[in-house]
């Protein structure tokens, strides 16, 4: 824009130039919830917010744990604390996010994130177990679960380190079956399990079965005198 001042003697002054930018989009955000996971064992959350927009970035912003927002806006800030919905119920949760630029433009965008509070729950059993007892020390070793959380297991025959173990994948559908060796000695053998979860939650688990790995038709009977 350009503007003149002209007095009453007619004297007109030098141009003044003001500049404006046209501005009639929202600026472009992403949400992300603890850096873009898809499960959190707390409903207490940092919320990260992505801008593309040099021009003219968010000034304000509206956090709400449904589609409608209250009127009290917050100051911009790239990450923000916050409290998911139903704290106490696990489950998917969304979180909504409103942006306001200098234009005045107003964005939304959402994110969700699982809420798994609850280590997963599986089982440990091995074949051609009879009365607790099996007869080889190559034991096949299944890790079941019911528990859609449920990723990894894995199988040893020590006491495992759950937080560090290496692990296999593991799902409802797809039970964990493997083949390990236990110690070539008769006697009750506990083979151990980890089993780990969407959310990094682990649960620890045990199977204590005998081992009689002899052939009883091996052994001969010797009789004094014969």
């Amino acid at each position: 824009l350009w503007a003149w001042i002209k007095d009453r003697a007619g004297n007109v002054s030098e141009p003044a130039r003001l500049l404006l930018g046209l501005d009639t989009s929202p600026s472009t955000v992403t949400l992300r919830i603890n850096g873009g996971a898809s499960h959190t064992q707390t409903a207490d959350v940092l919320l990260q917010v992505d801008v593309d927009d040099a021009t003219d970035p968010p000034e304000a912003i509206w956090i709400s744990n449904s589609a409608t927002f209250g009127t009290q806006a917050l100051a911009f800030a790239p990450q923000l604390t916050h409290v998911l919905d139903s704290a106490s119920v696990d489950g998917t949760k969304t979180v909504y996010l409103r942006t306001e630029d200098r234009a005045g433009n107003l964005g939304d965008t959402a994110a969700t994130i699982v809420l798994d509070t609850v280590p997963p729950v599986a089982t440990l059993s091995v074949a051609a177990e009879q009365d607790d007892t099996i007869f080889q020390a190559a034991a096949e070793v299944t890790v079941t679960t019911q528990d859609p959380s449920a990723v990894a297991a894995t199988v040893g025959v020590v006491p495992l380190d759950c937080a560090g173990a290496a692990y296999a994948p593991l799902a409802i559908a797809a039970p964990l079956v493997t083949t390990i060796e236990l110690p070539m000695e008769e006697g009750w053998q506990t083979i151990f399990a980890c089993v780990k979860d969407a959310a990094g939650w682990t649960t620890s688990l045990a199977h204590t079965t005998y081992l009689d790995p002899f052939d009883p038709a091996a052994t001969q009977l010797l009789v004094p005198g014969n």
